[in-house]
């Protein structure tokens, strides 16, 4: 399991996980193959957290993150 901060985001009460990362210059690879099922940690507003990739739809490169769990 890697820290993956950078690459999560929330909208409303999901989490996301976009492995490609994103520069003003361009986009970069995170030469790290993700799966759904995958476990990923990260920090949100200062909580350690965990969950579970699960890929959405057709997208390969796009994650909702399930089974969310918070570690102080």
């Amino acid at each position: 399991m890697s820290n993956q901060t950078s690459n999560v985001y929330k909208d409303g009460d999901k989490f996301y996980f976009d492995p490609e990362i994103y520069t003003d210059d361009a986009l970069k690879d995170t030469s790290m193959e993700y799966e759904d099922g995958d476990m990923i940690k990260w920090k949100y507003e200062g909580k350690r957290m965990t969950g579970t990739l699960r890929q959405v739809g057709y997208r390969l490169d796009l994650f909702t993150i399930e089974d969310v769990a918070v570690h102080s």
